[in-house]
């Protein structure tokens, strides 16, 4: 499915609109914003709206046939930029990929309260979250490599759930050299 409407640069707001863009082109999310559940469960008050409802919600206008306008201003989700992080100051430059990971965890955010699971997931870790696996090889005694698996912390590394394959059980660590024979 191709979005409808494009997003207005409203003066060095075109990293805001990329992460759109992928964000909205992100099917499993996309089906998310569709649904409206967060909307019609978000613990904010009726006066206000956190981040995941105006995405919502301009994601879905992003894909109503009955907008009338070729492109959309993200007025909303700019007016809250500096409540992401502050750094993020409306009319200046800012990098994309930083928007982008603070995006996420503040959708985290949203998404994980009154979220039932004890492991701090919500419906964005589990369309975002990875795991990084690391091999270390002794360099005295060349022994094989032995696999690590480390969860991210955060729902910043990117990895689809549908994709990802169940990790190995991490391997015991390997033996400790024996001591040089003596001379």
């Amino acid at each position: 499915m191709v979005l409808l409407r494009g997003l207005a640069n409203t003066g060095n707001t075109c990293f805001l609109n990329s992460v759109l863009q992928v964000l909205f082109h992100t099917p499993c999310l996309r089906l998310y914003f569709s649904s409206k559940h967060h909307s019609t469960h978000c613990h904010k008050q009726v006066h206000e709206e956190c981040v995941m409802c105006v995405l919502e919600r301009l994601s879905n206008r992003m894909n109503d046939t009955a907008e009338r306008t070729h492109y959309i201003t993200p007025t909303a989700l700019i007016r809250q930029l500096s409540h992401l992080n502050s750094a993020f100051v409306v009319g200046e430059q800012q990098d994309a990929h930083e928007f982008f990971l603070c995006l996420l965890d503040e959708l985290h955010n949203c998404c994980a309260y009154g979220y039932t699971s004890a492991m701090n997931e919500s419906p964005i870790s589990e369309i975002f979250r990875g795991q990084l696996t690391s091999q270390i090889t002794c360099s005295a005694c060349s022994s094989p490599p032995s696999p690590a698996i480390t969860p991210s912390p955060s729902p910043s590394i990117t990895s689809s759930p549908s994709t990802a394959s169940s990790p190995p059980p991490p391997a015991s660590p390997p033996p400790p050299a024996s001591p040089p024979p003596p001379a």
